[in-house]
């Protein structure tokens, strides 16, 4: 039998090798109205939710494919002898009918193979959720130097939630209490049950009788036009002239739309070359900075993300292709391009949001 395991040594590589991510807002509500919830979905019909300090940062970081909806945590330093730690949370697919014991053996067995100077210092079963699992304590060497590290997994047969957390010996005293509030706040459950009736802090739930749904900010006045939703931010001020927005085009394989190919049979890649070669026809001084594929538990899609000269100046705008068996939805944030990175949060938000409904 072969599965895959989350190898906590690219977790611990990131505390002395200064690697780095863009740091970006995953979809929360509040936690006993101190911590933010986040909700982390599987491929299936589960989500993890998990309560974090305010202060502690959340990125994207795609170490390992067999991993969905990796996230890290940056815990911040609060003090000059207090080492930085860093939080992974992962969902593993495994091979049908893995057993909690054979998963346990072989995670065990891995972290002794791969890790210099392994040492196991402690181990305990744990239940949460209705799911069993094991919750392990163990020190490791890594450019000569030692690094402690918290393991959680709990399985399910068919899938893994993975949570790892690494610092210094010295440092895991002073976290130790907050990781075990951390751990009491996991919830594995149905996120058909509880999304869209988690809501999000300052956010409305839309569901579009399109087959898809989304939350966006409360102050964002939405209008609707052919085959189009237009969200708009509200004027802040009499100053305020670059108003964010959001247009999301529907019904793509119907629509007039410069993607407009019906999309089982034209790839998502066409599909991006029409709105390219539609982009660089109708706008002036346009400029495409990247182009990215999007994969996660709920979406696939492109991203596209370019500059032109619009009637407020100077604009960006970020671009996403989704596409399920049936239909294809474009989603445009945009506004000047100076603002542009005020909105990364509200964007993020938006998108991890969003999905397509069951057919």
């Amino acid at each position: 039998m072969y599965f895959y395991l989350f190898p906590p040594i690219l977790v611990t590589i990131c505390l002395f090798s200064g690697i780095s991510v863009p740091t970006i807002a995953l979809s929360y509500s509040s936690f006993d109205d101190i911590w933010p919830k986040y909700e982390i979905f599987d491929n299936g019909n589960l989500s993890l939710f998990i309560s974090l300090p305010p202060d502690w940062k959340v990125d994207i970081d795609p170490i390992d494919e067999s991993v969905s909806n990796i996230i890290t945590v940056n815990a911040p330093q609060s003090s000059p002898y207090i080492q930085p730690g860093k939080l992974n949370i992962g969902i593993e697919n495994l091979e049908p009918n893995t057993t909690l014991l054979e998963y346990s053996q072989v995670a065990k067995s891995v972290l002794a193979s791969r890790l210099n100077d392994f040492e196991l210092v402690d181990a305990i079963p744990l239940n949460i959720s209705s799911l069993s699992g094991e919750r392990i304590l163990f020190t490791h060497k890594e450019n000569n130097k030692t690094v402690q590290v918290m393991q959680i997994w709990l399985t399910d047969e068919t899938t893994a939630y993975i949570v790892t957390f690494a610092t210094k010996p010295s440092s895991y005293g002073y976290y130790n209490p907050i990781l075990n509030r951390i751990v009491s706040t996991i919830d594995i459950t149905n996120h058909k049950l509880h999304h869209p009736s988690s809501k999000l802090l300052n956010y409305t739930y839309f569901m579009s009788p399109h087959g898809f749904e989304f939350f966006y900010p409360n102050d964002w006045i939405l209008t609707e036009g052919k085959n189009r939703l237009s969200f708009v931010s509200k004027q802040s001020g009499p100053a305020d002239r670059y108003l964010e927005r959001m247009d999301i085009y529907y019904n793509l394989s119907n629509s007039t739309m410069p993607i407009s190919s019906k999309i089982e049979h034209v790839s998502l890649n066409q599909q991006l070359l029409k709105e390219i070669e539609f982009l660089m026809t109708n706008l002036s001084n346009l400029s495409i900075a990247s182009i990215n594929n999007i994969n996660n538990s709920k979406v696939h899609g492109k991203e596209l993300l370019y500059t032109y000269d619009s009637n407020i100046g100077p604009t960006t705008v970020r671009e996403f292709l989704f596409a399920d068996r049936h239909n294809a939805v474009l989603l445009a944030f945009s506004t000047n391009y100076n603002e542009f990175d005020d909105i990364s949060e509200e964007i993020q938000l938006i998108l991890n949001s969003f999905r397509f409904l069951d057919n």
